[in-house]
């Protein structure tokens, strides 16, 4: 079991409390969500969910998704729809001492709050997380909407949540999945998930799976040389063949902030790069990256120039 998932766990424990009979409280969906938020925010935990503006402020779309196989596994049952409560017939899995210190001194801090306390003071602290609250009286902040420019971005060492709260930041309106299969291990990013997830934050999906790279080409890649290989081999191959296709995409580019969205966190190792600088020369736009800083376990920006 994940750290977090342990986590969310003591969390239920430990702010949810107990009932004088020794049994569990029951606690909201929402009620963990705004706790397991705050946690991210307020302590030094890594490797925890991120987060992203939902109906009710902060959301969290791979905890809920986390939350349905721990459910599963009967480490939480479901007295009704909206609450959860911790089983009684499996016991919480161990958890390092000092952070389940720190989960304790959270629990003390928020036990107290009511549920519309707890929303309140969220809402009071984060604005950001409010743009796309139901309620347009709770919004505290406006929605950005991005200049149009060639945007790109990769989702490698990012939950779901924080990858899409990015595009937000940037007032993205469309994604342009240019993955030639767009599948991954990581809950969110494959196609029919990333796409229902767009639309339900009222942002457009686009796949074009032509302009994509296979992914047994982009094995072994160790050295620069088999890169510089593998991007001639796109430009040539791919792109001067697929110029409808990067036509139709320069179009959308040009018509409402899009982001060319693969994998790799690093655009310099992406052929992302390359169908963007021609994007760039139909439509005259900038290009823009919108991770400024990659994810630590992705290959730096190269001090040699990689043909574009």
């Amino acid at each position: 079991m994940l750290i977090r998932q342990k986590v969310i766990l003591l969390l239920i424990d430990q702010v949810g409390g107990q009932m004088p009979d020794g049994t569990q409280e029951k606690v909201s969906r929402l009620q963990l969500v705004k706790w397991a938020f705050l946690l991210e925010k307020e302590t030094k935990m890594k490797t925890f969910y991120q987060f992203v503006p939902y109906h009710y402020g902060p959301f969290s779309f791979t905890l809920y998704h986390e939350l349905e196989g721990l459910i599963r596994n009967n480490y939480i049952i479901e007295p009704s729809k909206d609450e959860i409560q911790r089983s009684s017939d499996v016991a919480a899995p161990s958890i390092d001492s000092a952070l389940g210190n720190e989960i304790n001194d959270f629990s003390k801090k928020y036990r107290s709050l009511s549920t519309e306390e707890l929303i309140n003071h969220v809402y009071s602290h984060y604005p950001w997380f409010t743009i796309n609250a139901k309620k347009p009286e709770n919004r505290k902040k406006k929605r950005p909407k991005g200049k149009c420019a060639v945007y790109t971005a990769g989702y490698e060492g990012l939950h779901i949540d924080g990858f899409l709260n990015i595009l937000l930041e940037a007032g993205i309106q469309q994604v342009i999945d240019v993955r030639s299969n767009p599948v991954s291990r990581r809950y969110g990013f494959h196609k029919s998930t990333l796409s229902k997830l767009c639309e339900n934050l009222d942002i457009q999906y686009r796949h074009v799976p032509e302009v994509g790279i296979p992914s047994e080409s982009r094995a072994n890649l160790q050295q620069i040389s088999d890169y510089t290989r593998l991007f001639q081999n796109y430009k040539e191959k791919v792109l001067i063949v697929q110029q409808d296709a990067v036509r139709r995409i320069a179009g959308w580019v040009a018509s409402q902030p899009s982001v060319l969205v693969c994998m790799e966190a690093n655009p310099y190792f992406c052929h992302r790069s390359h169908l963007a600088e021609q994007i760039a020369n139909h439509t005259k736009l900038p290009i823009e990256h919108l991770r400024r800083n990659p994810c630590k376990q992705s290959t730096p920006k190269p001090k040699f120039s990689l043909p574009l």
